[in-house]
């Protein structure tokens, strides 16, 4: 294949969804590839038949902790990637692939009857896709030896911090560290199968407790305690599982990690090395047990400590303890070796090599000055105005220099059609494109772009910044009174601020919720629209409808009965519907010309300069086209209904605001087109109007302009809140 047949780069299926195993060795690695410029789209295992159904071409697919499971149509899959030379990759960060050593797994003897026989059966079925794949991936020299003494190709990967956490942890360490109070140690277990591994440590800590009343023991996740600790219950804090950058601050609140494995266990000889960068990344030291990985990224007294005997955690947890000096040069010394070898680049450029892929080149470096922007859509509709303006605007912020990412709710496209057709049908987005998962990178400021996506951002707010409302239209007004019409407007009383498309919501969420709210104006490309896109052509006896009977607010039926009693006063005009092919399925008792969706704005500008009046409705909020009409020189007819003015300068002599009585609407029209000086007094108007409105470019930095100062304004308020989560 030619590299245009490609869907993506690297397609990655997820098998297991528990736990944080998914985002080291799968979103940590695609933020990674997308550094390197390298697309990557992410689908869950039971969803792998896509690949066959939409006839999707990565160049690599990695399953990720998958089993060789017929049901998913596992086989069928693996065929059309030989047969499509696509790599297929397996990719395991545990030895969950021997079945001789599932008696030796800490927690196995645990299990009932039933769950014993489905770990087992895991266990021989990640075997067989193992030995199905072309090549594996793994973040240790062990698993790497265990699969390569299967007789697999197998490269290490290692598991790695992103950039959201390097962010935070940069936003840490600039605040700084209280020097006196107690000395903090940090064990964050996971699940209670790591009682055997805290075993290791547990005699020494003890110990140091009961000679230092200064010492407090701070356990996070699962772990039971036995009576041994009862003298030391005041000085215990526990916490439950906590989202990744919140574990992140609470590390950052300790002053020693642990990281007690138990040596000479095959499974645990296995782990990975990330609870001693994680703690690093906040310069956090930690005693880590001497297995191989921790062997091969701590230098023991350099930038963290190394521990096997009990006596031996004790004298080096007492030296830490006690000497706060070799804490601060230690944790820094691991932060360094952190960012050197353990960061989502790093990893993807070894996944890359893993994968066979070309040399990686980054990408255009990160603005440092830039935010970090994501914004929530919900679905994708091509043609579609709202969404048009969505990704005008985020299309736009990229080109400032931020970094923007798109997250698509409500959909059933890949992440590779995402992809693809926002760059065919809108804007060369660069950036990431994905479907909303349920996690955040970080962001600076999160864009609700619809209701349905204000709880989605809510689900992920103690992963970013701030979330912010980009308003485009009175969404309750969308729905009959009822549920929907409530929820919508719930989410305008939840203290969110607001972007809003046009001055018309602002006005409306100022007045009727209180929020805090500002506008941007709806951008005009005056290139295309302007009054000479006929050619010179004279302008027609022809009204153009807006005609849209799918939308409620847009009053089709209002329109007709209008257009019904203008064409009784005058039937020399031709009546044209635009917009919408489900016009013609209301068919009219009056001559009708049915043009749907113009080809392109080219022809639509033509249209609009070529005709004698524009008849557009909007209840709710108005859509870019009245606007890009009158840049045309067509007069526009809108209803008189409270409020509308605000939509034109809160002037009546731009559009013609009229009766919303269709029979007095009709004769207002005839009346207009009967003086020649009054209609070219709106068509001036309405160019002058038109010429006050921005351009692309000049709406995108008007919003970009409203984020940070609304940043500047609530910075200290979000530093507040943040300390209260701390």
């Amino acid at each position: 294949m030619s590299p245009s047949d490609y869907t993506s780069d690297v397609l990655f299926l997820i098998g297991c969804w528990e736990g944080e195993s998914k985002r080291y060795r799968v979103y940590n690695i695609v933020e990674g590839l997308e550094y390197w410029n390298y697309s990557a789209e992410v689908l869950d295992f039971s969803q792998c038949g896509d690949i066959v159904d939409k006839g999707l071409r990565p160049r690599v697919v990695v399953f990720f902790r998958a089993p060789f499971d017929p049901s998913k149509r596992i086989v069928e899959v693996l065929e059309y990637c030989r047969v499509n030379r696509i790599k297929t990759v397996f990719d395991i960060d545990d030895y969950v692939f021997e079945p001789s050593i599932i008696d030796t797994v800490a927690g196995v003897a645990e299990l009932n009857a039933a769950q014993r026989a489905d770990y087992e059966w895991g266990v021989r079925a990640y075997r067989s896709l193992l030995f199905s794949c072309d090549i594996a991936t793994t973040t240790t020299r062990l698993l790497q030896d265990k699969l390569s003494g299967l007789g697999r190709e197998a490269h290490i990967v290692v598991n790695s911090v992103n950039v959201a956490q390097r962010s935070l942890a940069d936003e840490i360490l600039a605040a700084a560290k209280p020097k006196d109070g107690p000395v903090r140690i940090g064990y964050y277990s996971g699940s209670k199968t790591h009682a055997r591994d805290f075993a290791q440590c547990a005699a020494a800590i003890q110990a140091v407790m009961k000679r230092d009343r200064r010492v407090i023991l701070r356990l996070v996740g699962l772990l039971d305690l036995d009576e041994s600790w009862l003298p030391f219950a005041e000085r215990i804090e526990r916490a439950g599982f906590m989202p990744p950058l919140d574990m992140l601050r609470d590390l950052a609140a300790c002053d020693i990690n642990l990281a007690p494995l138990e040596e000479g266990d095959l499974f645990c000889e296995a782990k990975s090395e990330l609870k001693f960068f994680e703690a690093a990344l906040v310069e956090v030291p930690t005693i880590a047990s001497r297995t191989q990985p921790f062997a091969a990224a701590i230098t023991d007294g350099q930038n963290s400590l190394l521990a096997s005997a009990p006596a031996e955690w004790e004298e080096k947890l007492g030296r830490l303890v006690a000497d706060a000096d070799l804490r601060s040069r230690l944790g820094a010394a691991a932060r360094e070796t952190t960012l050197e070898r353990f960061t989502s680049e790093n990893a993807a450029r070894a996944a890359l090599v893993a994968y066979g892929l070309e040399a990686p080149v980054p990408a255009k470096p990160r603005s440092k000055s830039g935010l970090k922007i994501g914004w929530i859509v919900p679905g994708l509709i091509i043609g579609g105005g709202g969404h048009r303006n969505i990704l005008r605007a985020a299309y736009h912020l990229e080109r400032f220099g931020h970094d923007v990412r798109l997250y698509f709710s409500d959909t059933t496209m890949t992440e590779a059609e995402l992809r693809k057709t926002v760059r065919k049908h809108f804007y060369p987005f660069e950036g990431p494109v994905r479907r909303f998962a349920g996690r955040a990178e970080g962001e600076d400021v999160m864009m609700a772009t619809h209701w349905s996506t204000v709880a989605l951002a809510e689900s992920v707010q103690s992963q970013i910044g701030e979330i912010m409302y980009f308003v485009q239209d009175f969404e309750p007004a969308f729905y009959p009174m009822g549920s929907e019409y409530i929820l919508a407007e719930n989410t305008y009383r939840k203290g969110l601020y607001a972007i809003t498309s046009g001055p018309w919501c602002a006005h409306i969420l100022r007045r009727d919720y209180a929020m805090e709210a500002d506008s941007f104006r709806f951008p005009v490309d005056r290139e295309i629209y302007r009054p000479d896109a006929g050619d010179g052509a004279a302008r027609a006896k022809r009204v153009l409808f807006f005609a849209k009977p799918e939308m409620a607010r847009r009053c089709f039926l209002i329109g007709t009965m209008a257009l019904r009693e203008f064409h009784r006063l005058r039937p020399d005009h031709e009546i044209l519907f635009f917009g919408s092919g489900s016009a013609k399925q209301h068919p009219q008792d009056y001559p009708v010309t049915y043009l749907d969706i113009v080809p392109t704005i080219n022809d639509l500008a033509r249209l609009y300069a070529t005709s004698s009046l524009g008849l557009v409705f909007s209840t709710t909020n108005p859509s870019l086209v009245p606007y890009e009409m009158m840049a045309c020189g067509l007069p526009v007819v809108d209803l008189n209904r409270p409020g509308n003015e605000v939509n034109y300068d809160n002037r009546h002599d731009i559009a013609l605001l009229a009766d919303a009585d269709p029979v007095r609407m009709a004769r207002d029209m005839a009346a207009l087109l009967d003086d020649p000086t009054a209609l070219a007094d709106r068509s001036a108007r309405g160019i002058e109007f038109a010429a006050t409105f921005p351009s692309e470019e000049e709406m995108a930095r008007r919003v970009e302009s409203l984020i940070m100062e609304r940043l500047a304004r609530s910075k200290p308020a979000n530093a507040r809140r943040r300390a209260v989560r701390n």
